[in-house]
């Protein structure tokens, strides 16, 4: 089946990924996770990466459970985008790292009330490999949120979602023979009707490639980054030069 359009994003130019920032819009590590984070990401155009877990009955953001005591709720960081969203006129992107599988079904929940719902730009939830879908996600989440199991490229049953939307999630901690964010792989997913989304070498604390990970990746649907904005002037700096000499700065939205 044809893969469904997801259209509304921000691209730095007509022909780039989107742009999504790891845990929001941050300079110093405290600020990660954050409402001010968030709202920073979606003021300069970008979209959103957020990590969810439990606490006492609610869905907060938080990467380790350590966090969660000062964690500022689901529902609170997606009031803050979308506060933030209304003044600029725009749907950011939005992916929803899964932490634990007692968080999927009450994620989703969350979702489900949220200008995201709207199907235009649907969020992604990512699950992952030790927590897979529990019994009802699918159910849970309805057509208009697309989640991914997060596992070994080239298993293509991993990247199953509701409506067409075949989202590859792929970050450095894949293994197999092959790096399956290589140009090559991640032009092959493009092809048989996926929407690939690299995650940056810096998010995980190695050396940042920008140029060489911008070049490879420029036929992916999103790159989730800690350095937003040294992507933005690689692919803006290339699309002004063209692939024939110089060409027009591409204007900002």
């Amino acid at each position: 089946p044809t893969p469904a359009p997801l259209p509304v994003h921000r691209p730095p130019t007509p022909m780039s990924p989107a742009l999504v920032c790891h845990r929001g819009l941050w300079h110093e590590p405290r600020e990660k996770n954050t409402l001010a984070a968030f709202q920073a990401a979606v003021s300069h155009g970008y979209g959103v990466e957020l990590d969810v877990r439990m606490r006492r009955g609610q869905v907060v953001v938080a990467h380790h459970p350590a966090e969660t005591p000062k964690a500022p709720t689901l529902g609170e960081a997606l009031d803050a985008m979308a506060e933030q969203a209304t003044r600029d006129g725009w749907t950011p992107r939005l992916i929803v790292d899964v932490k634990e599988a007692a968080a999927q079904i009450p994620t989703a929940r969350v979702l489900r009330s949220t200008p995201w719902s709207d199907g235009r730009e649907p969020p992604h939830l990512v699950l992952r490999s030790d927590a897979p879908a529990v019994p009802g996600l699918p159910e849970a989440l309805t057509p208009k949120v697309a989640f991914t199991e997060a596992r070994s490229w080239p298993d293509r049953e991993a990247f199953r979602q509701p409506e067409g939307h075949r989202i590859a999630y792929g970050d450095a901690f894949f293994s197999g023979p092959t790096d399956w964010r290589s140009q090559a792989c991640v032009e092959t997913l493009v092809a048989e009707g996926f929407y690939p989304i690299l995650t940056s070498d810096e998010v995980y604390g190695r050396r940042p490639r920008i140029r060489e990970q911008a070049s490879n990746w420029q036929s992916a649907y999103a790159i989730v980054t800690d350095l937003p904005d040294a992507y933005r002037r690689v692919f803006e700096a290339g699309h002004r030069r063209g692939p024939d000499g110089p060409t027009a700065p591409h204007r900002r939205v």
